[in-house]
C-alpha cells in the first residue's frame, strides 16, 4: 500500500470539503447567501483587525468599506485578498496572515492613486 504524502492528503482533504460545499449550495442556497455573508464580514473585520491603523497613508478609518489591502511588491503575490476573503480556494488561516503581511491597508482614493503611479499614469 502506498502512503500518501502530506500535500497529497491535504489536497485530497480541499477537494472533498469543495465538492460537499457544493452539494449543500446548491440544495441550500439561501442559508448558503447568509452565511457567505457573515463570514465575508468576519473574515474583512478579522483582517483589518491585522491591520489595525486605518489608511497607512492619510489616517481613513471610518468606514471598514472604503478599506481595501495592497500588495506593497505585487511579484510576491500568491493570490488576491479578496479571492482568500471569499474562502472558496480553502486557503489555510495561516497562508492568509501570510498574504496580508505582505500587503498594506489603503482606503479606495490612495490605493487608486498608488495603482495609477505605478502603472504610470
Amino acid at each position: 500500500m502506498v502512503q500518501m504524502t502530506l500535500e497529497t492528503q491535504r489536497e485530497r482533504k480541499r477537494r472533498l470539503h469543495r465538492e460537499r460545499n457544493c452539494r449543500y449550495s446548491r440544495r441550500h442556497p439561501d442559508r448558503e447567501k447568509a452565511r457567505h455573508r457573515r463570514d465575508t464580514v468576519k473574515r474583512r473585520k478579522l483582517m483589518i483587525q491585522l491591520k489595525v491603523n486605518g489608511c497607512a497613508i492619510c489616517g481613513y478609518d471610518k468606514c471598514m468599506g472604503g478599506l481595501e489591502f495592497h500588495h506593497v511588491n505585487s511579484e510576491d503575490k500568491n493570490a488576491g485578498i479578496g479571492v482568500m476573503m471569499l474562502g472558496l480556494c480553502g486557503y489555510l488561516t495561516e497562508e492568509v496572515v501570510d498574504e496580508l503581511n505582505k500587503c498594506i491597508l489603503l482606503c479606495a482614493n490612495c490605493h487608486a492613486e498608488i495603482e495609477q503611479m505605478e502603472q504610470g499614469y
